[in-house]
């Protein structure tokens, strides 16, 4: 397929806020440090009490507000109990004739790691294992089915034993 809609145009100004000639580069010269032996020691004193009350106060301000988001958070666990719940890990191992679980509108895929709260990690190992015992009901292993033919010819059965192909029960007479 061509395109005949001719050459594509560009902006016509540069895409840069500032032209490359108005850079100026940083100023090398530093602020000078100030001359501490100007001060006597009555006033470093004070300074550094005051600098000491400054530093206990903003201190105190920071426990104060992390004990009121600490509060909020156990008052918060104490009405919503089910929003706090604890969460596991939970790893998806499904029977062979599916390939997710989907609970609330999420779907968890097999062989899968998720995060999730207990309860819903309880409802998922429940539904792991009533997908492995239904196909275990609906689904014979053919060795076995064998076995119990080859068991029944030689209990005296007929040789033309049946086996049931739906369920994998031998017939016995």
């Amino acid at each position: 397929m061509v395109d005949r809609t001719g050459p594509r145009k560009g902006p016509k100004q540069p895409r840069f806020n500032r032209s490359i000639s108005d850079y100026v580069p940083p100023s090398l010269e530093r602020d000078a440090l100030p001359n501490f032996d100007l001060l006597d020691e009555e006033t470093k004193e004070r300074l550094r009490q005051k600098a000491r009350a400054k530093i206990e106060a903003e201190e105190r301000l920071r426990a104060e507000d992390a004990f009121l988001e600490q509060e909020k958070l156990r008052l918060e666990r104490e009405l919503h109990p089910e929003l706090h719940e604890p969460e596991e890990e939970v790893t998806i191992d499904l029977a062979i004739y599916t390939d997710r679980l989907i609970i609330d509108g999420r779907h968890f895929m097999h062989g899968r790691t998720y995060k999730v709260r207990h309860s819903v990690a309880a409802v998922l190992r429940d539904q792991m294992a009533r997908t492995h015992r239904h196909y275990a009901d609906t689904h014979r292993d053919p060795a076995k089915a064998m076995m119990e033919a080859s068991q029944a010819i030689a209990k005296g059965g007929p040789s033309w034993a049946v086996i049931n192909g739906s369920t994998g029960q031998v017939t016995k007479f």
